[in-house]
């Protein structure tokens, strides 16, 4: 310990006791700090969880018991905002996707967008990945996409997505709240983007602007399952599509 003060500069024969004692105690301070690493250092100056994806995010969050979870959104990187899957996991099975049609769940919103068939509320949990079957709220802001389960569950994993397959990157939800509710009436919110880092406007923009002029045809991916919980089989389904629908 003497030579870490030596290192720091300490001349500590000419200290009182006192002062000698908060020098060891800095010095091991020091020591404890860099050996944490680059990672520790990192963590302790950005906390935050990296920024929204446009292909998958996940929320992890203390296990509690709903019967609704709501997904509302109050800001975009562009335009109104697109949901491919809302998926919901219960504590112990994460694999068990308990917002799928197929599995009891019930997908309601504040809206769509009008005029396009391939983006109702259905299609929010219906199991399969990509713009074709996807949610488009019919508003910028203070929009949402809810899931009532077939029964309460006691979850702990949301997972969801702007186009699962990677296509697409605009109407890309960047501010946004979860929240579970038993009846329906009292929420609790248990994920949000205020812990997440975020991208600049510019960024996002430039990525936006280069995948415009992408024209992209691809068949529907159906989302991963647990055996047959499934209960239904999935049909491919081709489609064409331009980057702003």
């Amino acid at each position: 310990m003497l030579r870490c003060l030596d290192r720091l500069g300490i001349c500590w024969p000419n200290w009182s006791l006192a002062r000698l004692a908060m020098a060891l105690v800095f010095a091991q301070c020091v020591l404890l700090s860099a050996s944490a690493g680059p990672s520790g250092a990192e963590s302790a100056v950005n906390p935050l969880r990296p920024p929204v994806n446009s292909r998958r995010n996940v929320e992890d969050f203390p296990a509690t018991v709903a019967k609704f979870v709501r997904f509302t959104v109050f800001k975009t990187n562009e335009r109104e905002p697109c949901v491919d899957e809302l998926e919901v996991y219960p504590e112990g099975h994460p694999g068990r996707n308990v917002a799928l049609a197929s599995n009891g769940g019930l997908a309601t919103a504040s809206g769509f967008l009008p005029g396009y068939e391939i983006h109702k509320v259905q299609y929010v949990n219906d199991g399969l990945y990509g713009n074709a079957h996807s949610w488009i709220a019919d508003g910028i802001s203070n929009v949402w996409i809810q899931i009532e389960l077939s029964e309460a569950t006691n979850i702990n994993r949301v997972v969801w997505g702007r186009d699962r397959e990677g296509y697409l990157i605009d109407r890309l939800a960047t501010a946004y709240r979860i929240e579970v509710s038993e009846d329906g009436k009292a929420w609790k919110t248990v994920a949000s983007s205020a812990d997440r880092s975020r991208t600049s406007d510019r960024a996002s923009r430039s990525s936006i602007s280069r995948r415009r002029t992408e024209r992209s045809t691809y068949t529907a991916t159906p989302a991963p399952s647990a055996g047959s919980e499934r209960g239904r089989p999935h049909d491919a389904c081709t489609h064409s599509f331009r980057s702003n629908a």
